[in-house]
């Protein structure tokens, strides 16, 4: 296990995510819109609560499902450094910031999360590298010529990387975000795409991963998968309906 070399690539990860958002993702906005209805400065803070409060709900997250709640407490949440961050969790503390800010800040967070919705993945893309590099989020056993030893799992078995075939798909879906949100019209639909990609591609990966505890002849993460898959058809629906494009003011 190598949780400091996890630390550093899942840290670049949120780095290279908050760049990318900040200066791309803003342009990329700007060209859309004839009259910028948030400026620069909101990104950033929105990326920032975002940002902490997503590390807190992962770390939070994977505890409770390690150990239960007894685990939860504050020396062990925030030693996220070793490991141990579910993407669902962290999402749930990102919905956690967006509640927040909208309270705080009166500005079109459809618009908002549109923008930032593609550069997650490349986050992602990263802290899934320093989960191989970790050992941990190992596959199934296999006979494929790519199949990988980790030595931390005390064995010699040759398991999937998934690790890395998630890290593909993060940089697939970051490719295709990029090309959603350039031709969406409506605000909401790219967040909507974004659900229904991670929710579908996390749904399929867990059948690669190692046995998890089933609830209904699924694991936990599934069920969370198709809560997002639920949320990005909402979204989609809600973005046909609604009607309003982003020249509209909508």
């Amino acid at each position: 296990m190598r949780p400091g070399a996890y630390a550093v690539l899942a840290g670049l990860g949120v780095l290279l995510a908050l760049v990318l958002v900040f200066w791309e993702g803003y342009a990329r906005y700007r060209s859309k819109v004839t009259t910028p209805r948030f400026a620069r400065k909101h990104v950033a803070e929105l990326v920032v609560a975002v940002v902490v409060l997503a590390v807190f709900g992962a770390r939070i997250g994977h505890l409770w499902y390690q150990w239960g709640w007894s685990a939860v407490e504050l020396g062990r949440i925030i030693r996220f450094w070793y490991g141990g961050l579910v993407f669902h969790g962290g999402l749930g503390g990102a919905l956690v910031a967006v509640v927040l800010y909208r309270a705080v800040r009166a500005v079109p967070l459809r618009h908002m999360l549109d923008m930032i919705a593609p550069y997650v993945a490349v986050g992602y893309a990263l802290g899934r590298i320093g989960c191989f590099v970790n050992e941990c989020c190992a596959g199934q056993g296999t006979e494929l010529l790519w199949g990988v030893a980790f030595p931390g799992l005390l064995d010699e078995q040759l398991r999937h990387p998934t690790q890395l075939y998630a890290a593909l798909v993060a940089v697939v879906i970051f490719v295709l975000m990029r090309v959603i949100y350039r031709k969406a019209q409506a605000p909401g639909a790219t967040l909507g795409a974004f659900f229904l990609l991670f929710g579908g591609y996390r749904f399929l990966m867990e059948f690669l991963r190692l046995h998890r505890p089933e609830v209904g002849w699924l694991s936990p993460f599934q069920w969370a998968a198709l809560a997002m898959i639920a949320l990005g058809l909402a979204l989609l629906i809600a973005a046909k309906v609604h009607g309003k494009t982003y020249h509209e003011g909508g």
